[in-house]
Order: C-alpha cells, then sequence, then structure tokens
C-alpha cells in the first residue's frame, strides 16, 4: 500500500511540475491530496509515534515559512500550499536535500526564462510553454519544487519501499 501511496504522490509532483508550466498555477485540489496521500502515507507506513510527529512538524514550519514568503510575494500560492505538503512526505531528512535541489533547479529554470523570454518571440511560443515564456511571467516553481522532491526521495523514509525497487536509487 505504501508504494502505491508513494507512486501516487510522485505523480502527483510530476503533474504540478507539468500543470504549472502550462498555467502558471498549482491547484489547491492538488495540493491537498499531496497532503492527504501523505498523511495516509504516515498511517500505514509504521514509523512510529516520534517520526511521524517529525514530519507533521517539519511540514508545520513549512507551511508558516511558505505563508510568510506567500505574503511578502516571493511565492504563489499553490507553491506555498505544495512546499508542505510535500516535506509532509520527505520529513526532517529529506528537508536539506529538497531545499537544495529546488534553490538550484529553480535558479537554473529562471535563468532559462529569462533567456527564452528574450530569445522566443511570444506568438512563435509553443501553446503550451506559451504563458510560461510570456515577458512579465512569473517562474513556474512547480517545476523546482518536483525537482527537489525526485532529488529527496532517496533520503526519506517514507519512499523507501520504492526506493528499493530502483536500483540506481541506492
Amino acid at each position: 500500500m505504501l508504494v502505491l501511496l508513494s507512486c501516487l504522490g510522485l505523480g502527483l509532483c510530476l503533474y504540478a511540475a507539468l500543470n504549472d508550466v502550462a498555467t502558471l498555477t498549482i491547484p489547491n485540489w492538488l495540493n491537498l491530496s499531496l497532503a492527504l496521500l501523505g498523511l495516509s502515507a504516515l498511517a500505514v507506513a509504521g514509523l512510529g509515534l516520534e517520526a511521524t510527529l517529525w514530519h507533521l512538524g517539519v511540514a508545520l514550519l513549512a507551511f508558516a515559512v511558505s505563508f510568510g514568503l506567500f505574503v511578502l510575494g516571493v511565492w504563489g500560492g499553490g507553491d506555498a500550499k505544495m512546499v508542505p505538503a510535500v516535506l509532509l512526505w520527505l520529513g526532517p531528512l529529506g528537508v536539506v536535500p529538497f531545499f537544495y535541489w529546488m534553490a538550484l533547479s529553480g535558479g537554473v529554470l529562471a535563468s532559462i526564462l529569462i533567456l527564452a523570454r528574450k530569445a522566443v518571440p511570444q506568438d512563435k511560443a509553443p501553446k503550451v510553454l506559451s504563458l510560461a515564456l510570456k515577458q512579465g511571467a512569473g517562474v513556474p516553481y512547480g517545476v523546482a519544487i518536483a525537482v527537489g522532491v525526485f532529488m529527496a526521495v532517496p533520503t526519506a523514509p517514507l519512499f523507501s519501499d520504492v526506493v528499493s525497487m530502483v536500483p540506481a536509487l541506492h
């Protein structure tokens, strides 16, 4: 059951990234689904009360920080909700690799967008990229969040069964 929940959670992260590129939004239903699946995964994982509370604590702290970044206009609302939802999955062991890879890939993504917005005329952009390539548009940071999740998967206990199925990850 945990493998199924984990695969669904990773699938939602991938969908969030693709949807964010196409629409510059991460829907509330998606973030709620990620959080509910994460709670379900915690319930069936058998990590114990202390580890479960650490996962919840990390997610709550991330929610507080993300909300602050949203209020300051640094992050969009979808990003601010997705980060705590995925940290519910990753827990304390996944925090550092998640933020490292999210920040690194976010910087690369922003750099690519700056260059692409100058090089690709708006009317020549592929339809799926037209919003992301529009001058003055935000960065579809769901991509960076998803990269951070996928790169942190090997460190997160809720994904250990998935990691054991992929030889290159362990």
